[in-house]
This record gives structure tokens, sequence and C-alpha cells, in this order.
């Protein structure tokens, strides 16, 4: 470990000595490889009054920016609550597309703790208010790798999912309302019945997902580090791989370009189903098994239900872990739809009134559900197939060894 100290309260001398310090980084830019051996670590010990002076003077602020971006730590020494307040917000101006986290233990951190992006408070000897201000509260700073590398990894990943994933379901069964607003001359008639209409987020598709973001891992956890495996299975664990942290740093799981994929997503699908279920419900050639003809509203009702089984497939697709409770979860709220077309049917004399039976009766209805969902489920194959081909998973490097050791 190379040391860079600044200790100085002269401007002169603080520019002179940060001058040096940058020489002496450009003199060792240099890669780590096999004939130069490993690459030294290096740190800047700045002291409080040294960045008193360089918080008041630009220049010396843009040349100890400088160097502080190209050392792996900077220390600092006898500062003031406010001045590590300074500290994070002089990194969040500089550098806004960076994410600050700032972690203490006591109340002198918590004007530092609430400046940063992400606050952590430690609960020991010196009180509750770093906890009680921070957004995540832990009791040792070991548990600080497991919160980084474990949770907030996937908490990311899996918050990332739940807002796109919530815009496609959405927008998968409302779109084809629009749709059918052109097919009937913009007559304003409602292609699904109001009352079941509104269970769609409440029962037929909530549970899923809450256990999506709560009980989903991509990964083994591996938390205690106990296990000794060879080296070429670390790939599959959260704290025996760091490359697999970089998916909140390149913004791999939520960015415009995502949300816009799967607002297409959405509406590709929705006129898929929208279009194979109007060209064989509602059309003048399809008839009831009693031989009546069939009204749109055997057509909507179709349309809601397929909506609901291929927004609840799309979602078991982007499952990792598989539990019982979480198939239970997707077969009891895919089910739900038949349970409430059913009771409506029967208690409610009005659009759906006595529709059930006619409706499940027609073979018609169980080819068009059975083509639409087994068409979306090859389609997700499909994609997850040509992504892993075109784009693999992330290989445990020989260098992650360094950064597990430290």
């Amino acid at each position: 470990m190379i040391l860079h100290s600044i200790e100085e309260v002269n401007d002169a001398e603080i520019h002179n000595t940060i001058g040096l310090i940058n020489i002496a980084l450009d003199s060792k830019a240099r890669p780590s490889s096999a004939h130069f051996g490993p690459k030294k670590k290096e740190a800047i010990i700045v002291a409080g009054a040294s960045l008193v002076a360089i918080d008041a003077d630009i220049e010396l602020r843009e040349l100890f920016l400088k160097a502080a971006t190209r050392v792996d730590v900077v220390l600092a020494c006898r500062v003031s609550p406010k001045q590590k307040a300074d500290v994070v917000n002089l990194i969040r101006k500089r550098f806004p597309a960076k994410t600050t986290l700032a972690i203490g233990d006591g109340a002198n951190d918590v004007s530092m703790i609430l400046q940063a992006h992400v606050g952590i408070g430690i609960l020991g000897k010196e009180g509750q208010q770093a906890a009680r201000s921070a957004d995540f509260a832990i009791g040792q700073f070991k548990y600080l790798k497991p919160l980084l590398f474990f949770h907030g990894r996937e908490a990311y990943r899996r918050n990332s999912l739940l807002v796109l994933y919530n815009f496609y379901k959405n927008f998968l069964y409302v779109v084809p309302q629009f749709y059918f607003g052109a097919y009937s001359a913009f007559s304003g008639q409602a292609l699904y019945e109001q009352l079941i209409y509104q269970l769609y987020n409440i029962t037929m598709t909530s549970l899923p997902v809450l256990w999506y973001c709560v009980f989903d891992f991509q990964y083994k956890r591996d938390i205690e580090m106990v296990m000794e495996l060879p080296r070429k299975e670390y790939a599959g664990y959260f704290m025996r791989n760091p490359m697999l942290f970089r998916i909140g740093i390149d913004g791999s799981c939520f960015s415009t370009f995502l949300f816009t994929r799967w607002l297409f997503y959405a509406l590709l699908h929705a006129f898929f189903i929208f279009c194979c279920c109007t060209y064989c419900m509602i059309q003048y050639s399809t008839h009831q098994s009693d031989g009546k003809d069939i009204g749109f509203w055997v057509g909507g009702m179709l349309t809601y239900g397929v909506c609901i089984f291929v927004a609840n497939g799309v979602l078991a697709f982007k499952h990792f872990t598989h539990t019982w409770v979480g198939t239970f979860f997707f077969v009891i709220c895919s089910s739900s739809y038949f349970v409430f077309f059913y009771l409506f049917s029967i208690s409610f004399k009005n659009e759906i009134g006595h529709l059930f039976m006619p409706t499940m009766s027609m073979r018609v209805c169980y080819v068009i559900w059975f083509f639409i969902c087994v068409s979306v489920y090859l389609g997700e194959l499909a994609y997850s197939a040509i992504k892993k081909c075109l784009k693999p998973e992330i290989e445990y490097e020989e260098e992650n060894l360094e950064l597990l050791e430290e």
C-alpha cells in the first residue's frame, strides 16, 4: 500500500502537494500484469484543515478530485460532521452519474448519511441516531458485504422487473379495449364486464409478482462463505463472484430502452390476443353449443381470461427460484378467473349473466386459449435461448479472487 498525505493548510503548499501526487500517479499508471506483478494499492490521507482550504478554492478542488478518483481509497481524518457531508456533496456534484453510499454508527455521521444516495447506519454503542436516519440499518460492519452483494443486488434486479412487469400486465389487458374501439367503430362499448374488470390487479395477478419480489434469487445465496468449492463453480454464488454486482453499475436491469421494450412487448401480445379471440369468437360463422349466435361478451371474457394466463405465464418465465408455494400462487390466481366468472354469471343479472356455462362448453374456447398461451410461451423460450447464446451468463474471473481476499 502506497500512502500519499495532505496535511498542509496553506493554499500554495496544498497545490504543490496535490500536483506531486498527480505526477506520481501518472508515472505509475499501468495495468496489473504477470510481467510487472500485481499493481500496488494507493491511498490519499487528507486532514480536515486541508479539506477546508480545498473546498474554498475551485482549482484545488479539481486537482484534488483528479487525484482522489485515481487512487483506491481516500482517508479523511479529524473532520467535522459538516465536512463529512460536504465531501459527499462534492462527489455528487462533480460526478452526477455516480451513486454515493455513506455508512456510520454515531450522531456525527447523520449529516453525511442524509446527503448520500444510500445511507447505512450501524447499531452500536454510540446510539441509534445513525440507524434511524439511514435507509438501511445493520448490526455489525461485517454485514455490509451481504447487504450490497446479495440483498442490494437482488433487490435492484427484482424491483426493476416489478416496475417493468406492472406496466406490461396493465397494458396487456387495457390495450385490447382500444383495439376493440377501432373494431366497433369507436362506439364506446366496453369489451369487459366492469365488475370482474376491477379484480385483475387485486386477485388474478397480484400474488405471483409479490412472491417473486420477495423470494426469487438468481444465484445461490452463500452468505456465510463457509463452503469450500472448486474455483470454477464460484460463478454461481453471490459472495464468490463480485462480477455479479455489475448489473447495478451498468444499469442493465432498468433503462429507458427496457421500459420501451416491455411496452412494445405488451402492445404486441395484446394485439395477438385480441386478433385471435375476435376472429374466432365474434364472427358471424361462430355459434354457441346450443346453436345461438355468440355475442361479443363471450369474446370479451375470453380475451380477459387469456390476458390473465399470459401475464402470469410471462412472469413465470422470469423466475429463477421455483418452489411449490410459488407454483400454487400461479395456479390459484390464474384459476380465480373461472371462479369469479362463474360466481358473477349466476349472481348478477348483467351482461355476463348465465354466460359461464355456454362459454365454457365450446371447444373452440379451449383451442384458442391453448394456442395463444403456447405461442406466447414458445416465444419466451426462444427469446431466453437466443439471449443466452448472444449474452452468456457472467463467469467467474481469476481477478475476482483479489476482491474476495480484501
